[in-house]
């Protein structure tokens, strides 16, 4: 199409559509292959692009990726550069790494106007490679540091990956005043690491961080005394105590978003959690790691007692179960703050059957007095076993109280044989809920039934009676009917 036809479309537009031309791939480093094909559509575009120099500011350099580093820096014009570097090694030859360093050199004339770096350590960062990182970081740890004008600091190491000992050394400079964000994972905290430089920090992520030594509560409370203006935390390391129970707690009044990754043979980091003093009107997240053989851990009472559940499912995405807890903490403002708390439980070789995932979703209600949630949703058609009995949903029925809604797939659907099935496990399910035998009250509260795997047109007459005769005793029991959806 020729130019003409383009030039009506405002710049300012045209550049607000290339911006999104940008993406992050899986490995979190923006691609930039869109942005370029759609600046070689015409020569306006092309202009557009070139002129605007937001576009180019953000530079990603791998040993795939490298030749572009001197064309984005002159396209920035000067603008404060975010700089991502993967060292990972897919065997190239000499010549390459070659051509990879000089673009690293490129970087380095530019150290001072770097605003936010991020650097991972890939887990083929072998010899070769992690030569050329540490040659390449070194230079900068041992002389001047990080950038001068660092907000954005973000380390991601590969547990394969061995060659990282010289991030050490970059972290043990002193931190630029404007350093904002920090995000170290697998990367090492140097001994002597000056807690006092993270004073206006506003994001901190510690995952699965190395040191000389496991870093104690004492140590991780201490960086977090040094940051008094921390919105974002977010920890999931290793911890050793070194008598917490004497430490002062630590304030974060402008905390608004908390992440606790709890390893069950760690309890003090509960024990950290009990002595971070922060906003009740902060999304708190809890992710507790830990075993079917292990009971669930108490959680701590001054939090619990606060929280108004609204939702337990289980699931297992990406073969692990996982048992999550939604819920609301009350505060003093208009909306509740947000609460989730996640069991995870790695599985063993033999995969647990469903009264096991059942069973253990009962000692989560039972260490939790306060959960009564509105809503259950359970997804245990990948375990093995039969499916819960009419005689086992009442004793979790009885924890759930106000249950107002229940989504249950109960079985894999395969086959005829697997639909009917699951049509006999939800028509136990119903049964539960109005035990033809006694006259205990079930869910008064319950509104709606789902059973996702099930095919309408496949329903067993026995299916319909059961439902007309659950629903007739709730009836005569002055509890509201309920809708079921497929």
């Amino acid at each position: 199409m020729a130019d003409h036809h383009w030039h009506p479309l405002p710049s300012e537009i045209l550049c607000t559509v290339f911006a999104h031309l940008r993406y992050d791939d899986l490995e979190g480093f923006t691609v930039y292959r869109d942005l370029v094909v759609a600046s070689l559509v015409c020569r306006w575009w092309r202009q557009a692009a070139i002129e605007d120099s937001s576009l180019w500011d953000h530079i990603n350099v791998s040993v795939w990726h490298y030749g572009h580093v001197l064309t984005f820096i002159a396209r920035a014009k000067g603008r404060p550069l975010s700089i991502r570097v993967m060292f990972d090694d897919y065997g190239y030859r000499s010549n390459v790494y070659r051509d990879f360093s000089a673009g690293l050199d490129v970087i380095s004339a530019k150290w001072n106007h770097i605003r936010a770096l991020s650097l991972k350590l890939g887990k083929r960062c072998g010899l070769n490679i992690g030569s050329l990182a540490s040659s390449w970081i070194g230079s900068f740890s041992s002389e001047h540091g990080l950038p001068s004008a660092l907000e954005s600091l973000c380390i991601h190491r590969d547990p394969q990956c061995t060659s990282f000992s010289f991030l050490a050394g970059l972290l043990a400079r002193p931190l630029p005043e404007s350093l904002k964000l920090v995000h170290l994972k697998g990367s090492p905290i140097p001994a002597h690491f000056k807690f006092s430089s993270l004073r206006n920090l506003t994001q901190l992520s510690l995952d699965s961080t190395l040191s000389a030594s496991p870093p104690t509560s004492t140590h991780i409370l201490e960086m977090l005394r040094s940051s008094p203006d921390l919105e974002v935390l977010q920890l999931k390391t290793l911890i050793t105590d070194n008598g917490l129970s004497s430490i002062k707690a630590v304030s974060l009044p402008r905390l608004r978003y908390l992440v606790l990754t709890i390893y069950n043979n760690l309890p003090d980091m509960l024990m950290l959690f009990e002595k971070l003093d922060f906003s009740p009107d902060a999304c708190i997240h809890l992710i507790v790691q830990t075993y079917l053989s292990v009971p669930p851990p108490i959680l701590l009472r001054s939090f619990t007692s606060t929280l108004r559940t609204s939702e337990v499912s289980v699931s297992t995405p990406d073969g692990v179960l996982t048992i999550e807890v939604h819920g609301v903490r009350s505060n003093s403002s208009l909306e509740d703050a947000m609460a989730h708390i996640q069991f995870t439980y790695p599985l063993p070789i033999l995969t647990p059957n469903k009264q096991t995932v059942i069973h253990t979703l009962l000692k989560i209600m039972d260490s939790m007095a306060w959960s009564r949630p509105s809503h259950l949703k359970v997804d245990i058609a990948q375990y093995h076993g039969d499916p819960p009995t009419a005689e086992s949903w009442p004793s979790l029925f009885v924890r759930l109280a106000t249950l107002e809604s229940i989504e249950a797939q109960l079985v894999c659907e395969r086959g005829s044989q697997e639909n009917l099935e699951e049509i006999e496990a939800a028509t136990a399910l119903i049964s539960a809920l109005s035990p033809p035998r006694t006259n205990s009250i079930v869910c008064p509260h319950l509104r709606r039934l789902v059973f996702p795997a099930i095919d309408r047109k496949k329903l067993t007459e026995n299916f319909w009676e059961t439902m007309k005769e659950c629903v007739e005793r709730r009836e005569s029991r002055g509890l509201p009917s309920f809708g079921v959806s497929f």
